[in-house]
């Protein structure tokens, strides 16, 4: 499961993202071959929806980290989220799953119940004008870090000082 440790590391992963794919569109023209890769590449893109070019990055940038999109995409297979509590980690696992596993050849899939679902549950990304790429990252994250490890309240004990006096 997700956890609030792994988010310095998706970030970490997050800055190197731009490096490795320059580092792999100038390496592969070098010398033409490719490495298998680990995790399944996409097999679709993100459809532009007004001016959200800011989330489809980020999008494609969250879900080629595999320490993220790996676990998600599990708990979307076995279908065990709780749609009240987990909205975005849910709508965001459906979402990879098509990215991932796209019906019938898609070319692109559109992301518009994700979009209207960040809406709803932050204002700063309602509409479909552009905003931060960086603000919609930061926002996922802890967004899905608290859906997914709900800090459970401790009961707190009554303490009756009177009677310990006895």
């Amino acid at each position: 499961p997700f956890n609030f440790w792994q988010q310095n590391t998706i970030m970490q992963n997050l800055q190197t993202q731009g490096n490795m794919l320059q580092n792999n569109i100038v390496g592969n023209a070098l010398n033409n071959t490719e490495k298998k890769p680990k995790f399944p590449q996409h097999r679709t893109g993100i459809q532009n929806i007004g001016q959200t070019c800011y989330m489809n990055a980020t999008l494609q940038a969250l879900s080629n980290i595999v320490e993220l999109s790996k676990p998600l995409l599990k708990k979307f297979e076995q279908k065990s989220f709780d749609i009240e509590n987990q909205i975005l980690a849910a709508a965001y696992s459906s979402l990879l799953y098509e990215l991932f596993y796209p019906k019938d050849n898609q070319k692109y899939i559109s992301p518009n119940t994700f979009k209207e679902i960040i809406g709803e549950l932050n204002p700063l990304f309602k509409g479909m004008h552009a905003a931060d790429a960086k603000d919609l990252i930061f926002f996922i994250i802890e967004r899905m870090n608290k859906e997914l490890n709900p800090i459970k309240e401790t009961p707190n004990p009554q303490i009756n000082f009177e009677e310990q006096e006895k």
